[in-house]
């Protein structure tokens, strides 16, 4: 995506995750404004971390997919709107 594709979105839409010991948390966040749009969360696979963050990924699309109609049509939350995605982990700290 060039940058002038960018710069005709109508939102940034963020993904926060974090992999906790227990859970992997998963929220989709409007940038400009701050708003989360859906949380989700899913067990943490300590064996694989990556089939949890996936799980919390697929959740909180899911979680967007269920918000009333006039959220859905005021902020657009599919894959494709992504334009960041933070990962953070506690796993080692709570160890």
């Amino acid at each position: 995506m060039s940058k002038s594709q960018i710069g005709n979105r109508k939102s940034e839409i963020e993904i926060g995750i974090d992999t906790g010991g227990t859970y992997t948390d998963a929220v989709l966040v409007d940038h400009a404004t701050g708003e989360v749009l859906a949380g989700a969360k899913a067990l943490t696979t300590r064996h694989d971390l990556s089939i949890g963050i996936g799980e919390a990924i697929m959740a909180v699309f899911e979680a967007s997919d269920r918000l009333p109609k006039s959220a859905r049509l005021r902020k657009s939350s599919s894959p494709e709107d992504v334009d960041l995605v933070a990962l953070s982990t506690t796993l080692a700290t709570n160890a």
